[in-house]
């Protein structure tokens, strides 16, 4: 049997080839988790809301957080205004969403709270942390502000803007894709 000799160096060239183009690909964004990219989630404790007091503006956006990462659309309706007219039921359609597209999986850290008179502002970043098969770790972070409005003595959220933005950002991302065209 005839066989062409092989130089040394161009057996490990495929192999080679092959984990660039693989840890190329793994490192690819797109709206979708591609196989082997592992968010890691980071779920709002009760400890991290225990920090934070009773009439804090920042604790009614950890509590609303965490019915959010829950999916509890009855919980998390009880935490805005009124005045936004948010009901569990609309807030299901919301949930339905993917929670990494929501986001609800990132890590909150609280940067500010701005008050004034009966409003306040809660300023955050939220921060994603990727794991990839080749070892390495990509974060993002994104900053973000919530909007509260004090009234009968308790802060809740004065508007929807959070999940309104998103949800704005994907029926755009869908019908300008190839697809929705």
């Amino acid at each position: 049997m005839d066989r062409l000799p092989t130089l040394p160096s161009s057996r490990f060239l495929a192999p080679v080839a092959t984990l660039a183009i693989a840890a190329a690909i793994a490192g690819c964004g797109s709206l979708g988790q591609l196989p082997g990219r592992v968010a890691q989630p980071d779920v709002v404790t009760r400890q991290d809301i225990a920090r934070y007091p009773e009439d804090s503006p920042v604790r009614t956006v950890l509590l609303w957080w965490r019915a959010l990462q829950f999916k509890s659309a009855d919980l998390a309706a009880r935490y805005y205004s009124p005045d936004v007219g948010m009901t569990p039921k609309a807030l299901e359609g919301h949930l339905a969403l993917p929670p990494d597209v929501l986001n609800t999986t990132a890590h909150l850290r609280v940067v500010d709270v701005e008050k004034s008179g009966r409003g306040a502002t809660v300023l955050i970043f939220l921060t994603n942390v990727f794991r990839h098969p080749n070892g390495r770790t990509d974060k993002t972070r994104a900053p973000n502000s919530f909007h509260l409005v004090r009234r009968d003595g308790r802060w809740l959220l004065a508007d929807n803007r959070y999940i309104a933005r998103i949800e704005r950002s994907v029926k755009k991302f869908v019908e300008e894709s190839p697809q929705g065209k």
